[in-house]
C-alpha cells in the first residue's frame, strides 16, 4: 500500500496481508513522523463490510508494543 500525507512531503509505503475471506487487509509500516522528528511504527487496517462500506484504522504502535488508534475513516457509497 501507498500513503500520502498533507502533512508531509513523504510517500509511506507498507506491506501486509489479507484475511483468507478477502474482508480485512492488514498493513505494518514505519515513518519518520512529520511533527517529531522521530521514526514511528503505524498498523493500518481495513475492512470490507459490503459492496458499498469499508473502514479504514491507522493505528500508532507504541514502543511497547501497545496501540493506539488515532484514525478511522468510514467510506460509504451513496
Amino acid at each position: 500500500m501507498v500513503w500520502f500525507d498533507n502533512m508531509s512531503t513523504t510517500m509511506y509505503y507498507s506491506e501486509g496481508d489479507c484475511s483468507d475471506n478477502g474482508k480485512v487487509e492488514t498493513h505494518h509500516s514505519s515513518h519518520r513522523d512529520a511533527m517529531t522528528g522521530e521514526d514511528v511504527k503505524v498498523k493500518m487496517v481495513t475492512r470490507f463490510v459490503d459492496k458499498d462500506k469499508h473502514v479504514f484504522e491507522y493505528y500508532m504502535v507504541n514502543p511497547d508494543g501497545s496501540e493506539f488508534k488515532s484514525m478511522e475513516i468510514v467510506y460509504t457509497r451513496m
